[in-house]
């Protein structure tokens, strides 16, 4: 059996919820301005070669963490098509204990495995920077780097392995995100009633919303709301706060469209209009300090 070396950032199980009569979307990508809007199928679309395989000092690439996570959107893709037409029904669905565990570490997953929330964060000059701190505490605390192994460490082929592999660490592990999956066991839906709007799918796609744009939650508690389909959106939290299915319109619809496409290098929908109307402010939005944060411990752990 052929390794997959076609990577999936955004599980095509979402993307082909979003795509048109002819199973295509209409996207944007700030990376590439010049292109404009262009059409795509999900299954060339969002995505990378090798995105997340961990790469042997021989360049072998191990690529069982996509295996995992095409074990997980099988998974979950019924329990997507559950929420989806519950909603549309106006009814929650109910999920047992197994099913809420595969959804819970779905979403989360979802927000990790984006390049938007990497890229950028773990550079080869952050990288230099770590072993300018990381090499002489080795040496101090006894260690033999001879200067040969050190200016193989600081190559930049090793480096982009390094960066490449501390991603796949960080992804393979929980850490703090655990406290997350833990804390939020209950989810709430959000539901389009007019067919002429709906949410935009992206490259980043669970977005953040103050409290009360959405629903109620604690006072500074931001709310991560998911567009699982053009006119569907779930958003996992605590048990103290009931699961709810809203209505939303115009203006709701607009304020998660705009969040998702702010941190978005890349966004789609059927829509040619709703795109173009979004394309301007595309990937205008810094990475949040509580990532940055995490990257920088995972970077620390790294080079330990």
């Amino acid at each position: 059996m052929s390794k997959p070396k076609r990577h999936h950032f955004v599980a095509q199980m979402i993307q082909k919820r979003f795509v048109d009569a002819d199973g295509k979307v209409w996207a944007y990508d700030c990376r590439t301005p010049g292109r404009g809007l262009f059409q795509e199928k999900p299954s060339g679309f969002m995505l990378q070669g090798h995105l997340y395989s961990e790469v042997a000092e021989d360049g072998k690439a191990d690529t069982s963490l996509e295996t995992d996570f095409a074990k997980l959107e099988s998974a979950a893709d019924p329990i997507v098509e559950r929420m989806v037409v519950g909603a549309r029904k106006g009814k929650l669905p109910n999920f047992d204990q197994r099913e809420t565990n595969i959804w819970i570490e779905f979403f989360i997953q979802q927000i990790r495995r984006v390049p938007d929330n990497f890229d950028g964060l773990i550079t080869i000059e952050r990288m230099r920077e770590v072993l300018d701190i990381e090499i002489p505490r080795l040496r101090s605390e006894g260690h033999k780097i001879s200067a040969e192994a050190e200016t193989a460490f600081r190559g930049e082929d090793n480096l982009k392995r390094q960066i490449q592999n501390i991603r796949i660490l960080n992804l393979r592990g929980w850490g703090a995100w655990l406290k997350l999956a833990e804390r939020n066991r209950s989810f709430s839906l959000a539901y389009i009633p007019n067919p002429k709007k709906s949410f935009i799918l992206s490259s980043s796609p669970v977005g953040r919303l103050l409290p009360g744009v959405f629903t109620e939650s604690k006072p500074g508690v931001m709310q991560n709301w998911f567009p699982i389909a053009p006119d569907v959106a779930c958003a996992v939290h605590g048990q103290e706060f009931q699961s709810k299915l809203i209505e939303v319109g115009t203006v709701k619809v607009r304020a998660l469209n705009e969040a998702l496409t702010r941190q978005s290098t890349i966004i789609a929908s059927k829509s040619e209009e709703l795109v173009s109307s979004l394309s301007k402010m595309v990937g205008t939005a810094k990475p949040s300090r509580e990532m940055l944060e995490h990257v920088d411990a995972s970077l620390t752990s790294a080079a330990g």
